[in-house]
């Protein structure tokens, strides 16, 4: 999962909603390198910079948007079991 805690936060979700399904689904925050796990991963990451669209949108930040689609890709290229995260990647 991807939260964006910003500054400013998630203008379309807010984030109490996002952080009570986090707790619900019993997901863990994912920091650089990343994480990786044979049976699979119920993970997030944060990211500081960005808005709600920046997985496909990079006006609000081109990085955010670059680190999120390096993740997805990741993430479904490993069924779920592994997700990088770069050092260099605006997350907390």
């Amino acid at each position: 999962m991807i939260e964006v805690i910003g500054p400013p936060p998630d203008q379309v979700v807010p984030n109490d909603a996002t952080d009570r399904l986090i707790a619900a689904g019993g997901f863990t925050q994912v920091h650089p390198p990343g994480a990786a796990s044979a049976g699979g991963l119920h993970a997030v990451v944060k990211f500081t910079a960005g808005t709600h669209g920046s997985l496909l949108d990079p006006t609000a930040s081109p990085a955010a948007t670059q680190e999120m689609q390096t993740e997805a890709v990741a993430f479904a290229l490993t069924g779920g079991t592994s997700l990088p995260v770069s050092p260099t990647a605006p997350v907390q």
